[in-house]
């Protein structure tokens, strides 16, 4: 007979597993409906270069539209090379120290200029756990022109209200002063 005399049978329960991965999925689906559809420019980058420089790796469709550029345009090319004006910005100097040491920081609203585009942008830079560097960064140029156009209008009134206070000084110093020589 050559019917084996036992048989082993091993079940494994993969329920949890099957919920982890569940749960993976619908959060990197969350994610990148957040990276999709949110109002703030989002770039991905892979550092390179011993963290010199960093390479384009994503954008989402907000970025794209702030920096006037296509993702296709941008993937895997330099961020020194693709946006010059990032040197003298203050953001590079950033992207790095975040890279060395894993600590987020803000770079205060700036003008970044190049020969392409001018805007006034602030960033936000982080280190995710894969080593990538992310800056999430908005366009404040029609905020700093709105702002520009108040001080103006401040300084205009302050002039005019100077200007209104010699006048009515000149008009009381000479009503006086022929009220005074009627007097005599």
């Amino acid at each position: 007979d050559d019917s084996p005399a036992e048989v082993i049978i091993t079940f494994n329960d993969i329920t949890e597993i099957k919920r982890a991965e569940e749960a993976l999925r619908e959060s990197e689906e969350r994610a990148r409906h957040l990276f999709e559809f949110m109002s703030s420019g989002v770039a991905i980058y892979e550092p390179c270069e011993d963290g010199e420089d960093f390479r384009f790796v994503d954008m989402n469709p907000a970025g794209q539209e702030l920096s006037e550029v296509t993702i296709d345009d941008l993937r895997g090319r330099k961020l020194t090379a693709t946006f010059p004006g990032v040197k003298d910005y203050g953001l590079l100097d950033a992207m790095r120290r975040v890279h060395r040491t894993g600590h987020s920081e803000y770079v205060p609203q700036r003008l970044y200029e190049d020969n392409r585009i001018a805007q006034w942008i602030d960033n936000r830079v982080y280190r995710l756990p894969s080593g990538m560097v992310v800056c999430v960064y908005n366009d404040v140029s029609k905020q700093r022109r709105a702002e520009e156009k108040l001080r103006v209008l401040a300084r205009h009134v302050s002039l005019a209200e100077e200007r209104e206070r010699r006048r009515l000084a000149t008009e009381l110093d000479d009503n006086i002063g022929q009220i005074l020589a009627m007097a005599r």
